[in-house]
Parts: C-alpha cells; structure tokens; sequence
C-alpha cells in the first residue's frame, strides 16, 4: 500500500465528524531578530491544492470563491481558483504557501475580510505600494501582486547581498506598539528570512509582528504528545508532553522509554515555542546504590529505596546491574513508595496463563491483558522474555484495562477500505489530514505499522492532525 493510498485524504471522513481542529498555543515571544526560519519560506511543498483550499475555506474571507484573473506579462490569459493559483506560483517559485497566505492577510485581511474593496484586492499583497506613497499602477491586479511578491521573496533569499537589510547587521526601527506608543527597537536580522521580511516591510510592530502572531496562530507547528522532537543540528532529543519540552539528559534516559524511537527533525524556532518542562534524567528501572548502601529503583525519575537485600533477591535483581552513585545525585530524585516483600513486579513482567495461554503485563499488583501480539511486539519487541504461570497465581492481581499501543506510534488498519494514517496521542489515534500535513510535520512514511483494524479501534478517534488552527 503506497503513501497516499493510505493517505487518500481522508477530508471525507474529517467532514463527517463533528471533531473540532487543534488550536494552537504559542509560547513563544516574539524576537525581532528572528521572525521565521529560512527552512520555513522555502518550504514551497507545504501545502496541497486541497489543503490550501480548505484553509481558505475555514476562512471568512472572500478568497474562499474568489476567482483570479491570471494577466502576467507573457502568459496567456485565464481564469482560476485563488488556492489553485496560489499553489501554482508558490511552488513554481520555490516559496511556501503559507507565507504567501500570511502576507495576503497582513497586507490586506484578504483570508478573513468577505467584502475586501477592489482596491484591496488590486493590491493584495502590498507590492509596489511604497510607505507615504501612491501604489503602482504598473503592479495593479491581484494576479501580478501574488506573482510579484513571490518572486521578490524568492530574490531576497537567493540575493540577499542586493538589499538593504542583511543578515547579522545592526538596524535601528522606531515605530507605533499597540498599547506602548512609539518603540524605539534594535534589530540585528538573524537569518535571510527575518531580513527578506524587513526588506519587504521596514518596521518592527507596524507589520512584521502581525506577520509573525498570523504565522504562529495558523501556522505554528504543533505537535502530538508523545512525540520525539531534535533541534537540527543539535543533539538533544525532546519529549512533547502537556504542551511543554522535555529534554533527555542522557541517550539512555530515552532509549529505556522508546527503544524504536521516532525522532523528528525539526528546526530549532519550532521548538522555541514550547517551555521547557522537567528534564528527564534517569534511565527508567536504573538501580542505584547510595553510600550508605540503600539500594534504589527509578521509575519515571522517582526513586524507590528497597527495603532489604532479601526482597531484592526475591525480586531477581542483578547486583552486577547496580550503579554506585552520589549522595548530590541521589538527592536530585524525588522519593517514592519503598520496594518490600509484598511489591509485586515493580519494573514490570510479562505473565503468561498456563492454562488460557492469554499473556498479561503485571506490574505493581496490576495486571493489563494484551489482547494481539501486534501490541505485545510494538512494546516488548519480537522475542519478549514471557513467563508461564499458574491461574492462581494471575488471580491475586487487580484487573486493569487492556494495554493499547504506546504514544508516539504511527499506524494504519490492514483494512484496505480504512486508508487513514494515525499517531496515536495520549491513548487516542489522532488521523492526519492528508499527505503533504504528515511530511511538512517531519514525519516519515517507513515508520508506520500496519496493524489490525480491531486493534485501531481500540482507540478512540482524537483531534485530526493539521496545520491550521
């Protein structure tokens, strides 16, 4: 099943539900210096035809049904939808959709306004309208102002030495704030991008911060909880939880979580917009052994002294895997609950009844049935260590919910007529909307597992995954 078979946009069943798209939370504040990233205004394959169309519209905006008249110097004349045109000329000149959404909004609220005046539409992206002047005539007509501004901004990105404002050079704006009046601001552009958009718009508040709050609003990547996500160029790797960052202190902190970790590289800005949350440090079930000699377990950063060696013998701990460590170090870690006697299996074991054959995750006297070896091989791997047992023994257990499929997985049904690709979320599957959202999130088609359609159903359906807010 290729790509997009199993990703045949799956807008029919989205419009078929009564599920309301995520909202985006930016908690980012806004930086002058840099505004968005280089990565992000080229990134010309961003959008579909179809996503661009239904962008606009969930949109009051007129360009919803506009239709544009194509009049560009040495093309024939024509008539088209404004998604198909934006498309058209973004892709065709290498600069992201998005952007060129952004800027009709900035420039003249053309995504939210329905009744725009003609001049509005004349001049909607803002070119060849100089500040204190009179706009062009020669630029009149939406067709050229989309066509033009594009090839601008392509020009600013591959020509950067031709302009005024340049990467790493020291500006000085004075302009109006809402609510501060008259700002005096120094900007030293950080990237070809920040300084294309001083280049198009000279001011800080009174153009380019409208850019950047639109851009966050409807464009700010966010992403699942349970994802996996590396700056690039960086080596540390960060856990999406309850909107917040979480970075790894150590490559064993993750892999004892996510032996097949889905990494995803994204750029540094994106990560900007999530505050940094507690770090985890420990690899999960590490076995510390303090100066006095007490023995520890950690379990999620928690550390659980036992309460002799007889329990840790009873218990099947390796000495050999007991790591010698500070007091400082020790001292970091929350305590929790002691291990004794009656602690039953506190970093987890799979039991199997002798009788049914029905293999159960039992850890801290709960037992979690795992109905399908699809779950059993996607959390333990293909050669699990699983222990026969008596009936009885499972019974003295509390009985809990079946485990499902962890955070962080992508998968599909192995029912042809079910093409949709999830990620599942805080125990939900979440679908993408279509193929071009699932690859501008970075993710990567050879890491979805294919499993069987009653094993989706486990879960129930959450928030579709999008790009816009």
């Amino acid at each position: 099943m290729n790509k997009y078979h199993r990703l045949i946009l799956i807008v029919f069943l989205l419009i078929s539900t009564s599920l309301s798209l995520p909202q985006s939370v930016s908690a980012a504040e806004f930086n002058p210096n840099f505004i968005i990233s280089d990565e992000e205004i080229l990134n010309a394959n961003a959008m579909s035809v179809e996503d661009i169309r239904r962008f606009l519209q969930s949109k009051p905006g007129i360009l919803k049904n506009y239709i544009v008249e194509v009049n560009i110097k040495d093309e024939p004349f024509r008539r088209v939808p404004a998604a198909e045109f934006i498309y058209e000329r973004a892709v065709k000149n290498g600069i992201n959709p998005k952007f060129v959404l952004v800027l009709l909004q900035k420039e003249q609220s053309l995504i939210t306004n329905p009744s725009p005046t003609q001049r509005d539409l004349d001049f909607a992206t803002g070119y060849g309208c100089p500040d204190g002047g009179r706009c062009s005539e020669r630029w009149r007509g939406f067709s050229k102002q989309v066509n033009s501004a594009i090839l601008q901004f392509k020009d600013y990105m591959d020509n950067p030495q031709n302009y005024r404002f340049q990467v790493g050079k020291t500006y000085t704006f004075t302009d109006n704030r809402t609510g501060y009046g008259k700002v005096t601001t120094v900007v030293v552009p950080a990237n070809r991008a920040t300084a294309a958009l001083y280049n198009y718009t000279p001011h800080v508040y009174n153009g380019n911060y409208n850019f950047w709050k639109l851009w966050r609003e409807w464009f700010s990547l966010q992403y699942p909880d349970g994802s996996l996500l590396q700056p690039k160029g960086q080596g540390i790797v960060y856990l999406i939880k309850n909107g917040l960052k979480h970075p790894f202190k150590s490559k064993a902190a993750m892999l004892t979580r996510y032996p097949r970790p889905n990494i995803i590289t994204v750029d540094p800005s994106i990560l900007d917009q999530y505050p940094t949350g507690e770090p985890i440090r420990f690899p999960q079930y590490a076995l510390y052994r303090s100066p006095k000699g007490t023995v520890y377990l950690i379990v999620d950063d928690v550390k659980h002294g036992f309460t002799s060696a007889e329990v840790m013998r009873t218990l099947g701990i390796n000495p050999e895997e007991i790591e010698d460590v500070s007091q400082e170090i020790l001292d970091q870690i929350p305590e929790g609950k002691p291990i004794d006697i009656n602690s039953s299996y506190p970093m987890g074991a799979l039991l199997q009844n002798r009788d049914t054959g029905t293999v159960y995750y039992v850890k801290d006297g709960k037992k979690y049935g795992i109905v399908d070896k699809d779950i059993l091989t996607i959390r333990f791997g293909k050669n699990p260590l699983i222990t026969p047992v008596a009936p009885d023994q499972l019974r003295q257990y509390v009985i809990m919910p079946p485990l499902r499929i962890p955070d962080g997985t992508l998968i599909t049904s192995d029912d042809p007529s079910k093409p949709a690709v999830y990620i599942i979320s805080d125990g939900y599957k979440r679908p993408f909307v279509s193929a071009s959202v699932f690859e501008s999130l970075g993710y990567k088609w050879e890491n979805i597992i294919t499993v069987k359609d009653k094993i989706v159903e486990m879960h129930p359906t959450g928030e579709p995954i999008d790009l816009i807010s």
